[in-house]
């Protein structure tokens, strides 16, 4: 297995706004290829967003899931940021994630086996089958929140489920 991030940070408005957010920043690049400090000033207009470490994390994640890239010239479009541009398949933000972030996939496959699992039963499985340890749920949480907003977990209660079009 190769590496991965372990901390996986969320992006401004809550979950349901995730992919709205990455489409606006995709498009920005496309248009103006700005530097970075340029693109970190239009997140905090564009999106309220305060403090200096949030739009550094929030481009750092957009670099990491290879949606664009960083050039002398400024930022641009990657080929899968071109792509998910296009097409809005969200398959293409979950292919980035999981093969970048740790847990991700390990959480599918999880709800998978066993559907309608609670937050703290998901985290107490990661950490014994797969050694996926933290010291807080936080990051459960986020990416529970990111499989949220690409459709493919809902919460019900207290409990999480693959959606109904993901079981097979």
């Amino acid at each position: 297995m190769s590496w991965k991030y372990k901390g996986l940070n969320p992006l401004p408005g809550g979950y349901q706004n995730y992919l709205n957010f990455i489409a606006k920043l995709l498009e920005k690049a496309e248009t103006d290829k700005p530097s970075r400090s340029e693109l970190w000033a239009w997140i905090r207009s564009e999106f309220q967003v305060t403090g200096e470490k949030s739009p550094k994390s929030y481009l750092h994640m957009m670099l990491t899931l290879g949606l664009v890239s960083d050039s002398q010239g400024g930022l641009s479009l990657s080929a899968r940021g071109k792509e998910f541009l296009m097409t809005r398949n969200t398959q293409v933000i979950l292919k980035a994630l999981v093969e970048n972030y740790s847990g991700v996939e390990e959480i599918i496959v999880l709800l998978k086996k066993k559907p309608k699992t609670s937050h703290k039963e998901i985290g107490k499985i990661l950490a014994q089958e797969c050694n996926l340890k933290w010291t807080t749920p936080t990051q459960i949480g986020r990416r529970l929140s990111w499989l949220r907003a690409l459709g493919q977990v809902v919460r019900i209660d207290d409990y999480y489920s693959l959606s109904s079009d993901k079981r097979e």
